[in-house]
């Protein structure tokens, strides 16, 4: 029968079909349940620490301010005391580092974090800081490059921790009191008995917004283009008539023939200076004549008379004492050489 069976789950046709699914239908196994779903811990987000700031212990540093820093950035961190109190020596450098070093090393340092916090703020916290920080607020003056809302923060920052009850008029009246005067000038009109520093920040962020924007559209007068009058003057000119353009040329023409008359008159001038030697005094005309002997003739070449001490012959041709005297040449009465024809006429 088993064999049987077989064959019949063995055939593919005919009889064997019903066969085949009454036995598929006997040994089906139904399959296992789905396990139960295991509670699987899922990774815990963790967020990005976050570095709490350096203090040095300088004169310009807020200790008040660093603690509340340094508190906040432990929060976000999920710090407890233990380990706040651990971090802490960390952040210090310089003069606050030294203190430090001091402080733990004492038979008894602290223990807590708060302990701590409260030694740092009796080391660098100003005796009277209420009263150090209310007159640093009151010579609080908004810079000329200083905006609007780092001067607003840091007025309402040092309002809330001279008095965190303080009203909103004494905060404006803070605020009033160091803003730049056209600030003042574009929102004091607005402001009311019952503003608040909000509306006070609203109104000059609206007055400061215009004056962005008109600033921005004025032009100075240096950075205009002077496109219009070149093209009005370019109109003109193509406009003018031909007998003008001549008469332009022409003035140039003139002044160039000026300019080459000049030159040549003033090389001209220089020419004959040289040549000529320097112009003698009338009153030395009368005066007895020097030896020139030493010197022959002058810096041009012209020859020096040894008799006379004239210029422009020599002692062979003077006529001094002539009626030709000074004159360049020999004498007009030469003396009669002998020659063929006197000798016929003996």
């Amino acid at each position: 029968m088993a064999g049987r069976e077989t064959r019949s789950v063995g055939a593919g046709r005919g009889r064997g079909r019903r066969a085949n699914a009454a036995i598929d239908v006997a040994n089906i196994i139904e399959p296992n349940p789905p396990a139960p779903a295991r509670n699987v811990e899922q990774p815990v987000f963790q967020p990005r620490y976050r570095d709490p700031p350096i203090f040095r212990g300088t004169a310009g540093e807020n200790v008040v301010s660093w603690v509340f820093r340094f508190e906040q950035i432990a929060e976000y961190n999920h710090w407890d005391p233990g380990q706040r109190l651990r971090h802490i020596g960390m952040c210090f450098e310089g003069v606050a580092e030294k203190w430090y070093c001091g402080l733990m090393t004492r038979a008894r340092p602290p223990a807590t974090f708060d302990a701590l916090r409260q030694e740092l703020l009796s080391a660098f916290k100003p005796v009277n800081y209420e009263d150090h920080l209310e007159t640093k607020l009151r010579s609080r003056v908004q810079g000329s490059e200083e905006s609007f809302i780092d001067y607003f923060h840091d007025v309402i920052c040092m309002c809330s921790r001279i008095d965190p009850g303080m009203s909103e008029r004494g905060k404006i009246g803070h605020l009033f009191r160091g803003l730049l005067p056209a600030t003042v000038r574009g929102i004091y009109r607005f402001m009311t008995p019952d503003s608040t520093t909000n509306d006070l920040f609203r109104e000059a962020q609206i007055f400061l917004q215009g004056e962005d924007i008109a600033s921005k559209r004025e032009i100075q007068p240096d950075t205009v283009p002077q496109t219009q009058p070149v093209l009005l003057i370019k109109e003109e000119e193509s406009s003018t008539s031909s007998s003008q353009q001549g008469t332009s040329g022409v003035t140039k023409d003139e002044l160039k023939q000026l300019e080459k008359r000049i030159l040549k008159n003033v090389t001209k001038a220089i020419e004959q200076a040289n040549r000529h030697g320097p112009p003698h005094n009338r009153n030395d005309q009368g005066r007895q004549p020097a030896n020139y002997r030493g010197n022959k003739r002058t810096r041009n070449g012209r020859p020096i008379c040894n008799a006379c001490g004239k210029l422009g012959h020599i002692a062979r041709f003077c006529g001094k004492g002539n009626d030709a005297g000074g004159k360049d040449g020999p004498s007009t009465n030469p003396k009669a050489e002998p020659g063929p024809s006197n000798s016929t006429k003996n």
